[in-house]
């Protein structure tokens, strides 16, 4: 018998007698052997480190994430000889240590003998005084019916802990649920508006498009055309998260879907249009050759097969499916915007069969069941499934569509928001912004008033309590305690996809409620996240996060995240923002140079902008009278408003200077004055600096913080004159500090 025939019979008995103990349920270390019994070497290997290293160190996931299947591998070695085992481990989740202080009072009101749900989840304070949204369980049945006028008690626990609480149920003969309120302000059509050259808007939108257009569409299909058993025509596989081995394959595809849509509404370019209808060509034969393939039912669509829908609806956990109707919607969403920005017919059709899938797989499941899944940490994220469903109802007038949509509502984020508490402590920031932008749409086809009462809620919430002074919001992607942005200063902060969401719903709420508080936010996220998440080239890289504390720099990504993609997407909405209308007034809400050019308007804006001041001009061709309103910035005071060269007075800080203009030729010359302003954190001694439209960073080498006061006048004589200090998106590779701390308090 031959030296290596020893060692193999060595090392195949030591692989059989390594015993790691009990490997379903782990919330220990491992003790993991070095060596084997008859003298081989043991070296091991973990699938995730997060939860179980090399070492055998285990890192339970916090509660409601979900336990970990992690795998270890065990080499076995001795002299030539090696193999290898496999262990399973299972991770648990740790245990609820949550100790509940209070429950916020429940009153629910509802209509006699019309069925109802309790909520699956409720707001609470807990002991340390956080105030989050929690899972509950209720004594009795959650689909109830009430046959008399009445008030009735119903008891429930705090999921996971022994906390019982008393909901109050007021049954009426009648209850109003709807609301009456039209959309009072519309958009101008994306391919009406051009922005100006010399900006950088401009150029980074220019950028964008050139990326786009050299962007390989057949490796855009490669997972598609696999998943579906097609050819595909030798394109290279995808990266990132969309790679083979990634099980959120298709979800850029989607994104570009979607960026190629408004590139041509906003550049007119005859290219990618061409590219856009090849992509929806190509997925609609990926559709069809997946309805001839079995156990694929009619209109599916996606990057791999049915399979993690079907462990979705047995509750498998993330990392074993990854948030696929979280895929299906970036596809969904892609195919809309083709239809409505790129006039695509055949992608409504295909749409449209996603639509009816979805509510066929969804709606025969029971309520309870739908519960459960939205809240299973990652698995169960959606996106904006409600939101693309009910813009599907919009454009096709089936009712289907908005059913499904609500089929994706989640107490956990709406049922606090209902009660007015904001319990958005601990919640992803981009899984839940998007559902929100769903519940307007929604509320646009349906008019249920508990839709738009609670989106108009969350803005609030997240624009005076978490946002930061760029406009990001979300500490490593997640929401934190309100009024805690000076503790919430990091790297992985402000991330871009939150930003990109939270100025849709920004968009769609100014639209109901015409307010310029919306527009301020509008502008500031603007012009102080979005312009600076792009690199400056044609590489379509975009930051994932933007560091909020100070000696850190803007680090971008092109592996297909979720931040790249809605990057693809970002500088080809600058257009949508500028303008709007109503029957009597015409808007400018961003002196953002750029021409807007339709049947009833000719208008172009024109601003030069020097140390201490913007000058605007607008000049205007109507085919009827109307009022020209010009938002008052609030880092502007008027310096003088000349219309047709008569000097006018009118407007203050926050509101609109008001015009009435003929119909004929105006010409509009506004002087706006910038002085520094300083934009408090919660943290009365911490501080941004902004002056106009841009938060300024300071930037250069050896940076170190620097000690300022809100005096005003030092703030204006400082960022005069250093050179140090800039706008965030001109800031390069450099490290830069945006916050600045001052020793003593803050003055009011």
């Amino acid at each position: 018998m031959t030296d290596n025939t020893v060692d193999l019979e060595v090392v195949n008995s030591d692989i059989k007698s390594i015993n790691l103990g009990n490997l379903k349920t782990v919330e220990f270390d491992l003790d993991l052997p070095l060596s084997g019994k008859l003298g081989s070497d043991i070296v091991w290997e973990t699938s995730d480190e997060r939860w179980l290293t090399s070492q055998g160190v285990v890192t339970r996931p916090t509660y409601g994430r979900g336990n970990r299947i992690v795998t270890l591998t065990a080499t076995v070695q001795k002299g030539t000889a090696s193999n290898q085992r496999e262990f399973k481990v299972n991770v648990l989740q740790e245990g609820n240590h949550i100790k509940v202080k209070q429950v916020y009072p429940i009153e629910l009101t509802v209509k006699m003998n019309t069925d109802f749900y309790l909520p699956s989840a409720v707001a609470i304070q807990t002991d340390d005084n956080r105030v989050i949204s929690h899972l509950v369980e209720w004594d009795g049945p959650t689909k109830r019916s009430y046959q008399a006028v009445g008030t009735y008690e119903v008891t429930g626990c705090i999921k996971d802990t022994a906390y019982q609480f008393t909901a109050t149920i007021v049954v009426s003969s009648e209850v109003k649920a709807t609301l009456d309120l039209p959309q009072k302000l519309s958009l101008f059509a994306l391919d009406h508006v051009r922005l100006s050259e010399g900006t950088p808007f401009y150029e980074a939108q220019q950028n964008r498009l050139a990326f786009l257009l050299n962007v390989n569409d057949d490796q855009m299909l490669h997972n598609f055309r696999t998943a579906a058993g097609l050819d595909t025509r030798d394109a290279p596989e995808m990266i990132g998260w969309d790679a083979p081995n990634s099980l959120l394959k298709g979800h850029t595809t989607g994104h570009y879907l979607s960026a190629l849509a408004k590139c041509f509404a906003t550049t007119g370019n005859s290219k990618i249009l061409s590219k856009l209808d090849y992509m929806v060509q190509e997925l609609m034969a990926v559709q069809a050759a997946f309805s001839k393939k079995a156990g694929i039912h009619e209109g599916f669509l996606s990057g791999y097969s049915e399979e993690q829908f079907d462990l979705l609806e047995v509750y498998k956990p993330y990392p074993e499916i990854w948030a696929p109707y979280y895929t299906l919607h970036k596809i969904l969403a892609g195919l809309i915007d083709a239809y409505e920005y790129g006039h695509n017919q055949n992608s409504l059709e295909i749409a449209k069969k996603i639509g009816h899938w979805t509510y066929q797989r969804l709606s025969r499941l029971p309520h309870d069941q739908l519960v459960k899944m939205w809240s299973m940490y990652i698995a169960g994220e959606f996106g904006g499934m409600n939101d693309s469903l009910a813009r599907l109802t919009k454009i096709t007038c089936d009712q289907e569509f908005v059913e499904c949509a609500k089929l994706f509502d989640n107490d956990k984020l709406m049922f606090p928001l209902l009660e007015n508490v904001d319990a958005l402590n601990g919640m992803h920031a981009n899984q839940h912004i998007p559902q929100v932008i769903g519940w307007l749409e929604i509320f646009s086809v349906t008019h249920e008033e508990k839709y738009h009462i609670a989106a108009k809620r969350f803005w609030d919430f997240v624009v005076n309590n978490h946002v930061y002074s760029i406009g990001g919001v979300g500490n490593g992607e997640m929401f934190h305690a309100p009024n805690d942005i000076a503790g919430q200063l990091g790297k992985d902060t402000a991330e871009t996809c939150a930003t990109y969401n939270m100025l849709k719903l920004t968009e769609l709420l100014m639209q109901y409620q015409p307010d310029t508080k919306y527009m301020a936010y509008y502008e500031h996220a603007t012009y102080n996240h979005i312009l600076a998440t792009t690199a400056d080239n044609q590489n379509g890289e975009s930051t994932y996060f933007m560091p909020t504390s100070t000696g850190h720099h803007r680090e971008f990504d092109d592996e297909n995240s979720c931040c790249h993609g809605t990057g693809l997407e970002n500088h080809f909405m600058y257009n949508t923002g500028i303008y709007f209308k109503d029957d009597q007034s015409f808007y400018i809400n961003l002196l953002m140079d750029s021409t807007l050019i339709d049947q009833q308007h000719h208008v172009t804006i024109k601003t030069r902008e020097a140390v201490n001041e913007v000058a605007v001009q607008i000049t205007t061709e109507l085919l009827a009278e109307k009022t020209l309103k010009v938002r008052i910035p609030e880092w502007g005071i008027i310096g003088s408003v000349v219309v047709n060269n008569q000097e006018v007075t009118n407007g203050q800080k926050g509101q609109y200077i008001e015009l009435p203009l003929t119909a004929t030729d105006n010409t509009i010359q506004i002087i706006f004055n910038k002085e520094a302003l300083v934009i408090p954190s919660d943290k009365t001694t911490v501080f941004s600096i902004q002056r106009g439209p841009y938060v300024l960073v300071q930037s250069g080498a050896d940076l170190a913080e620097i000690k300022l006061t809100n005096d005003l006048e030092q703030l204006n004589l400082i960022t005069q004159q250093s050179e140090r200090f800039m706008p965030l998106y001109s800031v390069g590779n450099n490290d830069y500090q945006l916050y600045f701390e001052t020793a003593s308090e803050l003055e009011e």
